[in-house]
């Protein structure tokens, strides 16, 4: 009896530090997916998710001669948005492939920057790499 009570805390235990052990979503993935998406989500998909939140895009102030060309993307209430505060997950921005995007933000003189999915990676990977450290 004492083994199967000492097996039964043992297990109990193990599921405990095993779901200790989850990535918590950022306060940006949150805020773009249910609680139901996030527990469907993979831990390295929400590590991903985290880190495009804060790293796909930057906003940078721009002349207006340099953005007439550029295409115009309406971000909403993030409009004032700036590149630490801006949530892309939320607006569903994904990145290209192997291309950086460029769109003038409307009612700024700001562009959104978008780095490509493969510089992405290779920023990811970094980071990965650095926290391990």
């Amino acid at each position: 009896m004492k083994k199967i009570e000492l097996l039964l805390i043992l297990m109990f235990l193990g599921t405990l530090s095993v779901n200790a052990q989850r990535p918590a979503a950022s306060q940006k993935t949150s805020a773009a997916y249910s609680s139901k998406q996030l527990s469907t989500l993979a831990d390295d998909d929400i590590r991903w998710n985290n880190f495009i939140a804060d790293n796909m895009c930057v906003i940078s102030d721009m002349p207006a001669e340099k953005t007439a060309s550029l295409a115009t993307i309406d971000l909403g209430s993030q409009s004032q948005s700036t590149s630490e505060t801006f949530n892309p997950l939320l607006l569903n921005i994904r990145p290209l492939e192997y291309s950086h995007q460029y769109f003038k933000i409307a009612g700024t003189s700001n562009v959104l920057f978008v780095y490509s999915k493969e510089r992405l990676d290779v920023m990811y990977q970094r980071t990965l790499k650095n926290n391990k450290k």
